[in-house]
């Protein structure tokens, strides 16, 4: 399986979106978060499953992402930044070898 194929299966994964939140200084208690984008004194985030997505949004400061946006948040990275780190960069195939069967077959090659 590559890494792209994760990027589905880490957003529908409450831990995933739990452990970006805590890594952003973020504290959880069941559904609720202690937002770690302002200075929040009493839990005023959410976390919440949509259409196959963990999500998590602060209805003080207004933020509504999923695990990918959090991690983007937190390290001041664009959204497509943080998933481009997370699928695979395919490497251009390499040329298979040029096989000839005869001497002959190379010379009309290079002419």
């Amino acid at each position: 399986m590559t890494v792209g194929n994760e990027v589905p299966r880490i957003r529908a994964d409450r831990a995933a979106l739990e452990s970006a939140l805590r890594a952003a200084g973020g504290t959880i208690r069941g559904n609720t978060v202690r937002c770690p984008f302002h200075n929040d004194r009493s839990p005023s985030g959410s976390i919440y499953h949509h259409d196959g997505v963990w999500r998590f949004r602060c209805h003080t400061c207004d933020i509504n992402e999923d695990v990918i946006g959090v991690q983007a948040k937190q390290a001041g990275k664009g959204y497509g930044d943080v998933l481009k780190e997370l699928t695979p960069h395919d490497e251009p195939a390499a040329k298979p070898p040029r096989v000839f069967a005869t001497v002959t077959a190379v010379l009309a090659s290079i002419a």
